[in-house]
């Protein structure tokens, strides 16, 4: 096994991308590679709490993740994440939300434990999709890398909308006050 290394110039706020060297660790890029790693370990979060059938997919939404950062760091000179991963999204989306009731109102985020993690994977998730549209204002990225994040914020609402379901919690429903 490999030892880690210790990266000096971490130390002053520098890191290396695959095409570049020296790049800020606050550069809209690297911020929006750790956004997706964040979206990543929230995700393991819920898988550990999620029966089989959701962990498999969560499992497979964690290797995607992998690719959607490469695509932005630009690991590979051509894109790492197929449009194939955004249809197996929207599948999912279909499947999952085919056993629910139609939403009325927003829901507020929580309920089983499950939910709440993964309303919190979702949250982050629209934060790395945010991070990646930064990115593209700046240089080109792989449209299915954006296009994943935002079907996959929708796959992890209906996710958590159906761990509610199979765990019994009603869903809370915003009402605005009456003023």
């Amino acid at each position: 096994m490999r030892k880690a290394k210790s990266t000096r110039p971490g130390d002053k706020g520098i890191t290396s991308l695959p095409k570049e060297a020296g790049v800020s660790k606050a550069s809209l890029q690297v911020a929006a590679i750790g956004d997706v790693d964040e979206l990543s370990a929230a995700l393991g979060v819920a898988a550990a709490l999620a029966p089989a059938n959701l962990k498999r997919i969560i499992e497979r939404i964690q290797r995607d993740l992998f690719e959607v950062g490469a695509d932005i760091s630009e690991a590979k000179g051509s894109p790492m994440l197929s449009m194939s991963r955004v249809r197996w999204l929207e599948r999912e989306i279909q499947r999952l939300q085919e056993g629910l009731p139609p939403l009325r109102r927003f829901i507020v985020p929580g309920g089983s434990q499950l939910a709440a993690a993964l309303h919190l994977a979702r949250a982050i998730c629209r934060r790395a999709e945010r991070s990646a549209v930064a990115v593209v204002e700046q240089k080109a990225l792989n449209p299915a890398a954006l296009a994943y994040l935002n079907r996959l914020s929708t796959l992890m609402f209906a996710m958590a909308r159906a761990a509610n379901a199979r765990a019994g919690v009603s869903e809370e429903e915003w009402a605005p006050r009456s003023r």
